[in-house]
C-alpha cells in the first residue's frame, strides 16, 4: 500500500529507518512503528495485523497492539494460537522452542470482516489504493487495509481508533506512513524467513546458518 500524499517529511523518514533497521523479527519493527505512532498523537486504539507464514508447521501469524500494553505476537501451530515472546521470536525459526508456550485466547479481529471484503484484501490482483471502512461490529470506526507480502501473498491491517471516532484526515494519512514503510519490513522478512528455512533443511542447522552468516 502506497500512500496517496506523506503527512510530513519527518514521518516517512522515521518509518524508512525502523524499515531499514536489522531486526531480530519484523514485528518488533511494526511495534516501534506503533508507538511512534501514538507518540505523534494518531489517536490509535487498538490495531491487529494478520499474514500468512511460509513455513512447514507454522500456517500464520498475528500481532496485536494496545496502546500502553504494547504488542502481542502469537502463531499458529497445529491449529492453535500460542504467544511468542521477543527473546522466543529472536531464537529462530525452530517450531520446537514453542512448545509449552502460552496459549493466546485472543478476539480477532480480521476473524469479524465480512467474507467478500477479507477475500478483497486478500487478493493480490485486487486494486486497493487506500484504507477502507472494516464493518465491525462495535467498531465502526475502524479502517482495514493490506500490505504486499509477495507475488500473491497480503498481509491484513486493522486500525481502530482510540475513542471510536472516525481517524481524522491526517491521521489516516499517518497510518498510510506507516504501511508504506513497514511494507518493507514484510518482504525482508519473508525472505529471510524462507532463506533460513532452506538452508537449515538442506545444510543442516549449523552449517546452514553459517552460509547465511557469509
Amino acid at each position: 500500500m502506497r500512500p496517496p500524499s506523506l503527512p510530513d517529511s519527518d514521518l516517512a523518514v522515521m518509518m524508512l529507518d525502523l524499515a531499514t533497521r536489522t531486526w531480530a523479527h519484523g514485528v518488533d519493527a511494526f511495534i516501534e512503528g506503533l508507538e511512534v505512532l501514538s507518540a505523534r498523537g494518531v489517536p490509535l486504539g487498538r490495531f491487529q495485523l494478520h499474514l500468512a507464514i511460509h513455513h512447514p508447521l507454522l500456517t500464520g501469524g498475528r500481532l496485536s497492539w494496545e496502546p500502553g500494553r504494547g504488542g502481542r505476537w502469537a502463531v499458529q501451530v497445529e491449529g492453535r494460537w500460542v504467544v511468542e515472546e521477543r527473546s522466543v521470536r529472536a531464537a529462530g525459526d525452530n517450531p520446537l522452542h514453542r512448545e509449552g508456550q502460552q496459549a493466546y485466547a485472543m478476539d480477532w479481529l480480521v476473524d469479524g470482516l465480512a467474507p467478500e471484503l477479507c477475500a478483497a484484501l486478500q487478493d493480490p490482483a485486487h486494486p486497493l489504493p487506500a484504507l477502507v471502512p472494516a464493518g465491525l461490529p462495535g467498531t465502526a470506526a475502524a479502517l482495514a487495509g493490506a500490505m504486499e507480502f509477495g507475488a500473491s501473498r497480503r498481509s491484513l491491517l486493522l486500525f481502530c481508533p482510540e475513542d471510536g471516532e472516525p481517524f481524522q484526515e491526517a491521521h489516516v494519512r499517518s497510518l498510510h506512513t506507516f504501511a508504506w514503510g513497514m511494507s518493507a519490513v514484510l518482504r525482508a522478512n519473508r525472505w529471510r524467513v524462507l532463506a533460513t528455512i532452506l538452508a537449515r533443511t538442506y545444510l543442516g542447522p549449523r552449517t546452514g546458518m553459517r552460509v547465511l552468516g557469509g
